[in-house]
């Protein structure tokens, strides 16, 4: 399994160093103006320059492109994620207790037999939010993840929307439903990630008029696809659009899955039972 990482003007991101154990299988795809600061910056993985400057979807099918003939499976993940971890039982506060990985190979070994066992396009890892889980159980909040592995093979006809502004992910997935491709979020292991912490001039946060214009930008998917499941919604936290999708509406088999030891709501006291894998 190969990484890919997109990152732009964070030469010194902090998933540089957990991902040291596996720096030979790691490429960071970088725009032009780039390319010469990442090179010097002496990293220890493979540098490659996207040749233009066309948005993050143009990366990002620049990835899948590239990694189509390197290897069958592919983990993407964002240049602002800080550690990799196991979930190993529970506090006596009743959140999962996490261990953190510092060798990445047990973990790709899960992700294969998961993605072969249930015929997987695309498996997600979720995300821990600083000290305690906060697992979003809604299917229909699609976006935002930060740590994905791709099968190659099943995707391959499927590409990111560059005419999109953003949400072109979540395009990307009812893209992949309508092809009845299946995807699943594996909790046995999860993510911390953090993008307001690290360099504010890098990413997605560098386009100025992103937050402002996220309605606009989510009005655009829902009208490329004009389906009654597919809507827009504002986070009353963030005050950001982003495209809620009720994927059980839009495709009657199972599209996306839940894996791993527990899924646990919005409270630490309400735990349930899921897929043990």
């Amino acid at each position: 399994m190969k990484i890919a990482l997109p990152s732009r003007g964070r030469v010194n991101f902090p998933a540089t160093s957990f991902l040291q154990s596996v720096a030979q299988d790691v490429y960071v795809f970088v725009d032009p103006p780039d390319t010469l600061a990442y090179s010097q910056a002496k990293l220890s993985f493979n540098i490659v320059d996207v040749h233009e400057v066309k948005g993050l979807y143009y990366v990002m099918n620049y990835i899948l492109n590239f990694m189509q003939y390197t290897c069958d499976k592919v983990m993407i993940i964002d240049d602002d994620v800080q550690g990799i971890y196991v979930r190993q039982g529970l506090t006596k506060g009743g959140y999962p207790k996490l261990v953190k990985l510092n060798d990445l190979q047990p973990m790709f070994c899960d992700v294969e037999k998961i993605m072969n066992d249930f015929d997987l396009a695309i498996l997600h890892l979720h995300q821990n939010h600083y000290n305690w889980m906060n697992l979003e159980l809604e299917l229909g909040k699609v976006g935002g993840y930060h740590v994905t592995f791709v099968d190659n093979k099943k995707i391959a006809k499927i590409r990111y929307d560059e005419s999109l502004k953003l949400r072109s992910d979540t395009d990307f997935y009812i893209q992949m439903c309508k092809a009845g491709l299946r995807m699943a979020t594996y909790y046995k292991y999860a993510y911390v990630s953090d993008s307001l912490k690290v360099d504010k001039q890098g990413g997605c946060l560098a386009d100025k008029d992103t937050i402002e214009k996220t309605k606009d930008y989510s009005q655009a998917v829902v009208d490329k696809w004009k389906n009654p499941y597919i809507r827009i919604k504002q986070d009353k936290h963030t005050g950001r659009w982003g495209v809620i999708v009720n994927w059980r509406k839009l495709y009657p088999e199972p599209f996306w899955e839940r894996y791993g030891e527990y899924a646990c709501s919005n409270t630490k006291q309400s735990k349930t039972k899921i897929s043990f894998i």
